[in-house]
């Protein structure tokens, strides 16, 4: 029987790790038919990247919030199975996927799959305007130096796909967040009216979501949040779903909203580093991608990076980027367009948005180009 890293007996809920016989999109009711994608394609690709062995695996190592998704009834839809199922439709679209074996890892790895999972989204959204891809061709030399590369009319586009990670404080805050989830996911809150848990770190633990790397802070609180979030629901799962706030001791308190539209959960008081800040992050990691697209024969070179969502919409980088690009021309005269991508979990509306930056020196026809279009044809939430 598999158990969590808290020692949480998780049989009932994984259902034998068999998801694949009853998903939680099965019933015709279910809110994956009112998401706009192929139900049975998304879920037959879900099917291919974890299956039920690998979830076992996953889960008996303690790391199941990469696949805690799949084992919700269908009235307990959350969020982690909207990203789920908008994975699995976008798959369904890029031929070869299952072939390549690094892509592959990362998408199973919950450390390491942001990235690959951007670089399926832009895949799949440049199928969808109608663009054949090449998935990582080889150079002429024999060396990948692109991620995709697509034909778009007389010209060939060599495309390279980064994604700037959340600064330390996020990543560590997100630790925070999973322990939450997974503790009221196990903790039977979704059997209780629709309420909202949320995480006050106590004045030590922010200041080691300051200072603390990211391993060194999961190894310290993610099992001490999580156990002590479960204990809180199993003394009186009824009374924390009226609402109030719970202490946790040395590590917080507890606030619990009831009567809400959705069942939630999350973590509050972590401040972001900012807009500008995560900008410059992203151009950073542009001059390594402009090494990899420069060397190939392709007639548009670009980059495109992912960078991390906030409430304001990425278009607003216009007024910042040409100041920071200006300062340092020569590292950017290697590509012909730039293109950073905010995708989901942000109130800014569209949840893929983006801004196409082409410099001066490159042909500005880029700009009316479909392939601009299909970096951001896809999605990971509903709202």
């Amino acid at each position: 029987m598999a158990s969590d890293e808290a020692g949480v007996d998780m049989g009932d809920f994984f259902r034998d790790f068999r998801w694949v016989d009853d998903p939680p999109w099965a019933s015709p009711e279910s809110q994956a038919h009112k998401m706009g994608i192929d139900v049975a394609r998304a879920g037959a690709a879900l099917a291919r990247l974890y299956p039920p062995d690998f979830c076992e695996a996953m889960a008996r190592d303690g790391r199941q919030s990469l696949i805690l998704g799949l084992f919700l009834r269908d009235v307990q839809w959350m969020p982690q199975l909207e990203w789920l199922m908008f994975l699995g439709a976008d798959l369904a679209e890029c031929d070869g996927w299952l072939d390549d074996a690094d892509l592959v890892g990362k998408l199973r790895n919950p450390d390491n799959s942001d990235a690959a999972r951007f670089e399926v989204g832009v895949w799949a959204g440049l199928r969808r305007v109608g663009l054949a891809v090449e998935h990582e061709p080889a150079a002429e030399h024999g060396r990948k130096v692109a991620d995709l590369v697509v034909v778009e009319g007389a010209r060939r586009i060599a495309i390279e796909v980064k994604a700037v990670y959340s600064a330390k404080r996020e990543r560590n805050a997100y630790v925070l967040d999973e322990a939450v989830s997974l503790a009221c996911a196990f903790g039977g809150f979704m059997d209780y009216p629709k309420h909202t848990t949320a995480l006050h770190p106590s004045q030590s633990v922010l200041a080691d979501v300051e200072t603390l790397e990211f391993d060194q802070f999961r190894s310290k609180y993610s099992r001490l949040v999580h156990e002590s979030v479960l204990n809180t629901y199993r003394r009186d799962a009824v009374a924390v779903a009226r609402g109030g706030r719970f202490s946790l001791g040395d590590l917080g308190d507890l606030e619990v909203t009831a009567d809400t539209e959705w069942h939630s959960s999350g973590v509050e008081g972590v401040e972001e580093k900012g807009f500008v800040h995560d900008i410059q992050r992203a151009l950073r990691t542009h001059r390594q991608a402009r090494l990899q697209v420069a060397g190939y024969s392709a007639d548009v070179r670009a980059v495109v990076i992912r960078v991390p969502s906030r409430r304001i919409p990425v278009e607003h980088v216009h007024q910042v980027l040409h100041v920071l690009i200006g300062r340092d021309r020569e590292k950017y005269e290697g590509i012909d367009a730039l293109q950073l991508v905010n995708v989901g979990w942000h109130e800014s509306g569209s949840p893929t948005r983006s801004v196409l930056w082409v410099p001066p020196w490159a042909d500005p026809e880029i700009q009316s180009m479909r392939w601009p279009k299909g970096v951001v044809n896809w999605r990971e939430m509903l709202r």
